[in-house]
Parts: structure tokens; C-alpha cells; sequence
């Protein structure tokens, strides 16, 4: 992952942190650019809105637009809801994450108020580019062992899946895994994995879909066929997600 050095950034992290984020974040501001904004562990469920300022007085942050979302600020808890944020900026898609600081008007209008970013990260700047499926088309992931069971893609790329389980798993643990990706000629892909990491869902989420594990893999071997199908599905993701974002 390279460094970020239009924005300053970190060579060590290859991420823009705290002051160089907020100059991210003023450029977006600047431009009003739009944005889609995920909670961890929501499977998916995004909410759109746009960045509408910055306040870099006595509690710093930036805001973007209630846009009639109340129900979505509800379910937000102040000092505490990490979320991610994706948006294209010069062109390319950026993500930050920030913790959600509460509601308050700016310029005469609700916002929604967050503290200033961890983190902004070009992603074309990953090795691999991650994109999350459409909610009606998901990615159906089945494991064949270790897990033994089916699940949805969060987000995934030619590298790697992220997913919710039912059972906890070890880091570096293998097993194979077969995909559906939705307008791919033959219906499934297949390919051998191994854990990066597995962590607890967040409290609120476990309830409504079993699954209280959020695995990340990498794809260690991955046939021919398969990695075309599936590079031709993350293209063609980005480029809608593009096109929504211009």
C-alpha cells in the first residue's frame, strides 16, 4: 500500500492520519461531494448523504448531511459508532473512518457530526480493490471446511473476502471456498483461503443475524477462470460506485 504524499500522510501506515485527513475532508467539503456511509458490521446496509463543512474550533470534526435520516441518527450512539465512509475525490474512491459525534445544526441545518477521521485511505492505492456487493445481489460464499457453512461477502476483491460466521476461527487456519458471483458464466468460483483475522461483531448486530464472527481472508491460490470472473465483477462493481459518486 503506497503512501499518500499529495496529502502528507504516513510511508509507515500508507494512510493520510489526523491532519492531513482533515485536509481530505475540507476538499470534500469544498466540493460537496457525496458519500456512503456504512456501520461495521451491518452486512451491507449503507446510507447516502454529502459533506456539508468542518469545524476546527473548540471540538473539531466535520459534518454531513441528516438528509431526513432520523431513524439512521437513532441508532448511532455519540463517542461510541465507529463508521466508514467511502466518497471519490480527485478522481479516485477514498474511505475514512470516523466516530460518530452526535447532531447538531450547521449553517442552519441538522447534521450529523463526526469527530475528526482516523484514518483516510486512497484505496486505488490497495493492492487489490475491495468493493462491497449490492445488497440484491449479494456474493454467496460457501465454506467447505473448517467453517462448513454458507454466508454473504461484506465486501471483497481478487485478494481477499470479508464475511460474518457462526463460529469462531483461527488466524492462518485454510480451508476452501466457493463463490457465487452474481452475472459471472459459470455459476460458481472457487478458491483456497486462509484467516487474517476473525473478531467479535459488534453487540447490536450479532441479534439479527446469528453470526457473531466478521472473518477477513486472503485467497492463496485461486484458478484462472475464477480470478477472471471475479476481477471482471470488482471492475464492474467500481465502476457503478464510480458512476454513483460523479
Amino acid at each position: 500500500m503506497a503512501w499518500l504524499p499529495f496529502f502528507g500522510g504516513s510511508k509507515k501506515t500508507g494512510k493520510a492520519e489526523s491532519g492531513d485527513a482533515m485536509a481530505v475532508i475540507k476538499s470534500a467539503v469544498k466540493t460537496k461531494r457525496k458519500v456512503t456511509v456504512t456501520l461495521p458490521d451491518s452486512q451491507g446496509e449503507q446510507r447516502r448523504s454529502f459533506f456539508v463543512g468542518v469545524n476546527e474550533g473548540g471540538e473539531p470534526g466535520f459534518y454531513i448531511d441528516l438528509m431526513l435520516q432520523d431513524d439512521f441518527a437513532q441508532s448511532l450512539e455519540p463517542d461510541r459508532t465507529l463508521a466508514v465512509m467511502r466518497f471519490m475525490l480527485t478522481g479516485a474512491p477514498h474511505e475514512l473512518k470516523a466516530v460518530y459525534a452526535g447532531v447538531e445544526d450547521f449553517d442552519g441545518y441538522p447534521s450529523l457530526k463526526f469527530h475528526p477521521p482516523v484514518s483516510v485511505e486512497n484505496l486505488q492505492r490497495r493492492k487489490f480493490f475491495r468493493v462491497e456487493p449490492k445488497m440484491s445481489e449479494p456474493v454467496d460464499l460457501a465454506i467447505q471446511s473448517g467453517l462448513n457453512e454458507t454466508t454473504s461477502a461484506l465486501d471483497i476483491s481478487l485478494g481477499g473476502a470479508r464475511f460474518r460466521a457462526s463460529n469462531k476461527v483461527n488466524e492462518g487456519e485454510a480451508f476452501e471456498l466457493t463463490m457465487k458471483i452474481p452475472g459471472a458464466p459459470s455459476s460458481i468460483l472457487s478458491a483456497m483461503a486462509y484467516v487474517r483475522d476473525c473478531t467479535h461483531a459488534d453487540t447490536t448486530r450479532r441479534a439479527k443475524t446469528g453470526k457473531p464472527y466478521c472473518v477477513r481472508v486472503e485467497f492463496d491460490r485461486i484458478d484462472d477462470r475464477s480470478a477472471h470472473s471475479l476481477n471482471k465483477y470488482v471492475f464492474n462493481r467500481q465502476r457503478e460506485i464510480a458512476f454513483f459518486f460523479s
